[in-house]
């Protein structure tokens, strides 16, 4: 009876193991616990490696060349006639294009004081049609398109030491930066150079200023002593002449010194007209990109401008430029 009892028990389990066997099969609970890790790698994954590029993703450096600015004359008649002030001078949508840029880089083309104009109202060809001060009210405007001023040019000292002075004073009271080679600086700092720094990029800004202050070979050693301290060096020179449109064999002469000494790009002020640009083993030079903000209107060569933007990836610090017109007319400058 006791080996019945037993026989019964082991049938009853045998049943009942194999029933649940055929269920677990059935219903997919061994495939499902085999499936799972699979579905974790091929979905799960990549999107974590996509979050992780994203965050480690870097934005490029945009800086915008502009050519010369002046802001007397014509210039400051219209905006002490108009309620927006200098606002005025520049058109809406070339306002919202320069707003995108990092930091704008262009030549003022005379000091800022808070002396009386003696150009507005002069006869034009006149000696006093050509001495410049801009009024302080410009600062604004400046601040507000992140404005980098070259200083280096040949009307910076229409005021005087004292004219020069002030517009540093009035910069520097804002946070403007500025550089350039200029004739009143102390014998051991012939000349400003500023750099602009981030967590990725560092880029030396250069002036060879072909009219006052310590010249060329100045240039040239700067140049060669901030390729040793800095990831570029772009040269912004004021030289040449006025409203030639091709740059002549001194100053190319000039352009070859410069870029083998180190800089990475040129960029050219002073003719008021755009004049060529060539290639050197790659690295770049714009002679002239002409008048920004000016009120010559005498052709059309001098109410037209160049504007270089240079995009540099934060990692290679390869640069790419792209270039756009400018027209100037009654003292406004718009996008062409």
């Amino acid at each position: 009876m006791k080996l019945k009892n037993v026989a019964l028990f082991f049938s009853l389990l045998l049943i009942i193991s194999a029933t649940s066997l055929f269920l677990m099969s059935r219903f997919g609970i061994f495939e499902a616990e085999k499936r799972y890790p699979v579905q974790i790698a091929e979905t799960s994954v990549p999107e974590l490696v996509d979050e992780v590029q994203e965050e480690e993703k870097l934005d490029p450096l945009k800086i915008i060349f502009v050519g010369d600015m002046q802001f007397d004359r014509d210039i400051r008649v219209l905006a002490d006639r108009s309620p927006d002030g200098y606002e005025a001078v520049l058109g809406l949508e070339l306002q919202n294009y320069l707003s995108a840029a990092d930091i704008v880089v262009g030549n003022l083309e005379g000091p800022i004081t808070d002396n009386e104009s003696l150009s507005v109202g002069s006869e034009v060809g006149s000696t006093r049609n050509y001495i410049f001060t801009f009024s302080p009210e410009i600062i604004p405007i400046l601040k507000k398109h992140h404005l980098v001023t070259n200083l280096g040019n040949n009307h910076i000292n229409n005021f005087g030491e004292d004219g020069f002075k002030q517009t540093v004073d009035f910069l520097d009271g804002a946070g403007i930066d500025w550089f350039g080679q200029v004739p009143y600086f102390k014998e051991e700092k012939q000349s400003q150079v500023f750099v602009y720094k981030n967590e990725n990029i560092s880029v030396a800004f250069v002036n060879y200023n072909q009219f006052l202050g310590p010249g060329l070979n100045a240039a040239l050693e700067d140049i060669r002593l901030w390729k040793t301290q800095a990831d570029l060096v772009f040269v912004y020179t004021h030289w040449g002449l006025e409203y030639e449109t091709e740059a002549n064999a001194v100053i190319q002469a000039q352009t070859q010194k410069m870029m083998v000494a180190g800089a990475d790009l040129i960029i050219g002020s002073h003719p008021h007209v755009i004049q060529q640009t060539e290639s050197f083993e790659g690295k770049q030079v714009y002679y002239s990109l002409g008048n920004f903000i000016f009120d010559q209107y005498f052709s059309e060569e001098v109410q037209t401008g160049l504007v270089v933007e240079a995009t540099i990836d934060p990692i290679s610090k390869e640069i790419v430029l792209d270039e756009k017109e400018v027209k100037m007319s009654r003292g406004v400058t718009t996008l062409k």
